[in-house]
């Protein structure tokens, strides 16, 4: 649950300026109990507004809704299930850091992760709180050259990391009806 909760950067976009972001994604996950790494891919949809949408496609076809509300998962047969929500004050907090990592507002990510700027250019982040600091370890951002997230690494208290490739398609491109429909389930 938790690796569908973290991704992303502080760019050369304004966050004043984001309002959506779509594109497709490759996600590699790695289990660090039995050394295996699960790769999925599809596409993504992130409103400022509302929150993100990961539309997979392989291996498996699902959809997951995260809000700063809940994560819910569409299965292609119309079973839907939440996979957390906002009666924990650990989803809260991961969850309002996703939304506002993704769309790059700074005030959030100050108030809950360190930075530095390694010499090739990667963005590592830590959290301050020791709450968010036994979910997640680190966070390693690469930025693409459309001043978007290229690549990001998190890194999980438990060794396990998930690795998300993202390729931008647009930006500030309005939400369709259907993507809508998903953020308000």
């Amino acid at each position: 649950m938790i690796l569908l909760l973290i991704v992303s950067s502080l760019v050369s976009q304004t966050s004043d300026n984001l309002v959506t972001v779509k594109g497709s994604y490759k996600q590699k996950n790695y289990i660090a109990k039995t050394k295996k790494t699960l790769e999925s891919s599809g596409d993504f949809v992130l409103s400022r507004e509302h929150g993100i949408t990961w539309y997979t496609q392989k291996p498996q076809r699902s959809i997951t809704v995260m809000t700063e509300q809940k994560v819910l998962q569409v299965f292609p047969n119309g079973t839907e299930k939440v996979l957390g929500n906002a009666g924990n004050p650990i989803f809260n907090s991961v969850a309002l850091l996703t939304k506002s990592l993704f769309t790059q507002d700074t005030a959030v990510i100050e108030q809950y992760l360190n930075m530095k700027q390694n010499k090739d250019g990667t963005l590592m982040y830590t959290p301050k709180d020791d709450t968010i600091a036994s979910v997640i370890k680190k966070i390693e951002l690469i930025n693409a050259d459309n001043g978007y997230i290229g690549s990001v690494i998190i890194t999980y208290g438990n060794g396990d990391s998930t690795e998300y490739i993202l390729s931008v398609s647009t930006f500030n491109d309005t939400l369709t009806q259907d993507e809508t429909a998903y953020f308000e389930k």
